[in-house]
């Protein structure tokens, strides 16, 4: 998914929520790319990369508050979830104190980008998270003679995530 598909798809979740009764609405729609990998008796066990998307909504609706969590992101399936949820939140516990924040206070705020993404994430390959991890089982095997066994990992994640209120 691109960054625009994403908060495209926030942006519908949420008015469609507003236009079928929610008071507010905050749609989060994610997409992760992660990467385990495995090393054991200085072999590469397990190398595993993984791709995931999906939408968490939360309905503030008659003081009452529901949130659903969703990896299929086909509109029909998603309005329909938009709606069932609606109608269950109904059945919750009233909260008069959970809210989303007065939007005074978050109005006018400039909008730009945080660059909380490492700029040399790209810069890790395949062949660098496989030396990492085998740098990683060497070195608790070189902190005792008594260690006779070790299985180290290396992973990291990436996610790119739109959020709408």
């Amino acid at each position: 998914m691109t960054r625009k598909s994403r908060l495209e798809l926030a942006r519908w979740a949420v008015d469609l929520a507003r236009k079928e009764g929610a008071a507010e609405a905050a749609a989060d729609v994610c997409s992760v790319r992660s990467v385990q990998v495995e090393i054991s008796e200085g072999k590469l066990d397990k190398l595993q990369e993984a791709g995931q998307h999906g939408l968490a909504l939360s309905i503030y609706r008659d003081q009452r508050y529901s949130e659903q969590i969703t990896n299929d992101l086909r509109k029909d399936v998603l309005a329909k979830l938009i709606c069932e949820a609606l109608a269950t939140t109904r059945y919750l516990a009233p909260d008069p104190f959970r809210a989303q924040p007065d939007r005074k206070y978050y109005e006018g705020r400039q909008k730009r980008r945080l660059n909380l993404v490492d700029r040399g994430y790209d810069r890790v390959d395949t062949d660098e998270r496989v030396r990492r991890a085998k740098a990683i089982e060497a070195a608790a095997l070189a902190h005792s003679d008594r260690v006779v066994s070790v299985t180290a990992r290396y992973g990291d994640n990436l996610s790119w995530i739109a959020t709408v209120f």
